[in-house]
């Protein structure tokens, strides 16, 4: 199932997350990938407030990993832009959230360098040149939060 759609402004953005994260489920994985200033943090922010995040959502650029245990489902936000090897992904011991009780939200998901197809769903920012963003997302074989992507497609009318 795939849900193509352009979202206009940052505000937008978020909201569209936000739609998504109350959609969510149970434990799964978003992939997020895209070139910087796409779109992907922003859309993370939505994303973790849908899904009821208590603390206040900010970039874990620096930190890697942020947890949100207080949320409906526990999230994990991961950013892998600073991480350059599988090696050092598993250095860090961020396998361990995945495939259990967190929700993993993971930007920069094609840094990993294996594949994540197979798992959970995969989100896709593009930058259009009139500034605008162009969002395609894709439930990827056993994803357990399918709702998200017919949230998606419902969103502004997908």
């Amino acid at each position: 199932m795939i849900a193509k759609l352009r979202i206009e402004t940052a505000h937008d953005m978020i909201l569209f997350g936000c739609a998504l994260g109350a959609a969510a489920q149970s434990p799964d994985s978003l992939w997020l990938t895209g070139p910087l200033g796409a779109g992907k943090t922003t859309f993370a922010k939505g994303f973790l407030d849908g899904l009821g995040a208590v603390e206040a959502v900010t970039s874990p650029s620096f930190l890697v990993a942020k947890e949100h245990p207080g949320a409906r489902i526990p999230a994990v936000h991961i950013d892998l832009f600073r991480i350059n090897s599988l090696d050092k992904f598993c250095e860090l011991g961020l396998e361990e959230y995945f495939g259990g009780e967190w929700f993993v939200v993971c930007e920069w998901a094609d840094r990993l360098r294996f594949d994540t197809s197979g798992k959970g769903l995969h989100i896709e920012f593009e930058i259009e040149k009139d500034g605008g963003r162009l969002v395609t997302a894709a439930a990827m074989s056993g994803a357990a939060n399918r709702p998200i992507i017919a949230a998606a497609k419902e969103y502004r009318g997908a």
